[in-house]
């Protein structure tokens, strides 16, 4: 095996994994790049495998990898309606400037409402 440096450096694209963590990233890039070589061992086997290579690996090398993931656009979701609301409303809030006020007062009576109901739920239950 050569060093955690050509890995580093032989990434081209994301190889089709998508995420947040830098690691996850690395490991599909390790599996790809050694596949033939790690076709005899467990998925458990190769993660460890990787996980070693990956602490031996400088800051700079894993600089790619902490890019990618930071480029990684992701929107937390809620099961709840009501979150995403109110997620959705702090995302207005946000992006636009020019309506940050009425944005800030919806989300207020909304949070309030929220938490009216949360306490409603809890009483009556």
């Amino acid at each position: 095996m050569s060093g955690a440096h050509n890995i580093a450096t032989r990434i081209k694209d994301n190889n089709g994994c998508t995420g947040r963590n830098p690691f996850i990233r690395f490991l599909a890039h390790f599996r790809k790049c050694y596949k033939d070589n790690l076709c005899h061992l467990t998925p458990g086997q190769v993660t460890l495998m990787a996980g070693r290579v990956w602490k031996c690996t400088t800051s700079a090398e894993k600089e790619p990898f902490i890019a990618a993931a930071r480029m990684f656009s992701y929107t937390f979701r809620s099961r709840s309606k009501k979150v995403n609301w109110v997620l959705g409303k702090l995302r207005e809030s946000a992006a636009e400037p020019e309506h940050q006020g009425r944005a800030q007062w919806m989300l207020i009576n909304g949070i309030k409402s929220w938490e009216q109901g949360v306490l409603n739920d809890l009483l009556h239950h």
